[in-house]
């Protein structure tokens, strides 16, 4: 089934919950300093540490029998690092297959999975003055977004954008293949943009200026609380169709190099979460920094109360 069905079909779905950061805090394995965690697919410890992972949040989206998206480990493997590293494998196609080994283990208990080909902005994604412009971000995204393609994906998510420019070249991209494709911002906790861009703004920019726009758009590495729909446009409503929620509600300044996880109230979190679905909408649920299978329980135990 394509995404498009999924959505039309069921009143929510679920996504990863912070995998990269889980990984990033694990004793078992150490990532890479540039590509974080593309590599661990060619090492037996480091596909164990991501397949257990997803054992434990397939174990609770087969309570819920609804679809489950997952994302390749390639958040970071775009052509200038891969290069940079004279790494003559094919980091990112070999992700998607890796991803397909483990929905292949899942799929029989499983009503769908759709594998997501992630990629990042070429900086950091809290920083928007590092952006790159639309015509930079169109030939710079270029080359990762066909590898994926190629892979065999079943869409390409684009996730922590900090920026409206290079969003745009992104989704200029994207838009040439008929692969579906969806484009995840970072809010602040004044609902826009790192780079004070609304999200009116960023969603009828891409989606005016694409011949073939996204399936819709999504909010990640951002607390709940950051995002006040009652204030957005029936524009945004309309096509925000997912949120991968930061587990902590303080402002990105102070998560930023943090070595401590900071969790604010689980129940507090999957509430918001769940009036996120029902009262407005908003399909796609996961969690971004911080976030666990607890976060996951609770959103499987409460949402169909």
């Amino acid at each position: 089934m394509s995404m498009k069905q999924l959505l039309d079909r069921y009143q929510y779905l679920f996504t990863e919950f912070a995998v990269l950061e889980r990984l990033r805090r694990s004793e078992n394995v150490c990532l890479h300093p540039t590509l974080e965690h593309s590599l661990l697919i060619y090492d037996e410890i480091g596909k164990r540490e991501i397949s257990l992972i997803y054992d434990e949040y397939f174990a609770l989206q087969r309570e819920s029998k609804v679809p489950f998206l997952i994302f390749t480990p390639s958040w970071r493997a775009n052509k200038e690092r891969i290069e940079a590293l004279q790494i003559d494998k094919d980091v990112n196609g070999d992700a998607v297959r890796f991803m397909k080994t483990i929905k292949e283990r899942h799929e029989s208990d499983s009503e769908e999975i759709l594998i997501g080909g992630l990629i990042g902005c070429k900086n950091d994604c809290y920083k928007p003055d590092k952006a790159l412009t639309m015509k930079e971000s169109t030939l710079f995204h270029t080359w990762q977004i066909e590898k994926l393609i190629q892979g065999g994906v079943d869409f390409i998510f684009a996730a922590s954008l900090p920026a409206i420019s290079e969003a745009e070249g992104i989704a200029q991209t994207m838009s040439k293949f008929s692969t579906p494709y969806i484009l995840s911002f970072v809010i602040e906790r004044t609902g826009r943009l790192m780079d004070g861009t609304t999200l009116d703004e960023a969603f009828q920019a891409i989606d005016t200026s694409c011949t073939r726009p996204p399936i819709g758009f999504m909010i990640n590495c951002s607390h709940p609380a950051f995002f006040t729909p009652e204030r957005e446009t029936d524009y945004v409503l309309s096509r925000l169709i997912g949120y991968q929620a930061n587990a902590s509600d303080k402002d990105h300044s102070s998560l930023d190099g943090a070595t401590d996880i900071h969790i604010s109230d689980i129940a507090v979190w999957g509430e918001s979460m769940i009036t996120l679905n029902r009262k407005y909408k908003i399909k796609i649920l996961g969690g971004c920094c911080g976030t666990n299978g607890e976060h996951l329980r609770y959103l499987v135990e409460h949402i169909d109360r």
